[in-house]
């Protein structure tokens, strides 16, 4: 990947490839089942959140200790929106 060999190694998100494409194939799945049910599927739409790891590399500095609660907060509110 790019990020681990740009100078500085770049900060990323790690995104579940294998999950998206399960995902994804999945609800083609469905929706190719309803269709040939009947069913109107051009007006469904599907929000999927999938989890996601922050690589961090060294083109991030530290964090203070105000800005590591703040951080803890925010994923503490991703990780229940995902449950």
């Amino acid at each position: 990947m790019i990020a681990d060999i740009a100078d500085p190694p770049l900060t990323t998100v790690g995104q579940p490839i294998n999950e998206i494409g399960q995902t994804g194939t999945r609800l083609l799945l469905e929706k190719i089942q309803k269709a040939k049910s009947g069913e109107d599927v051009n007006a469904q739409t599907v929000d999927v959140i999938l989890p996601t790891t922050l690589i961090v590399r060294e083109s991030t500095a530290p964090l203070s200790n105000s800005r590591k609660s703040e951080t803890q907060s925010v994923s503490q509110k991703s990780q229940k929106a995902v449950e």
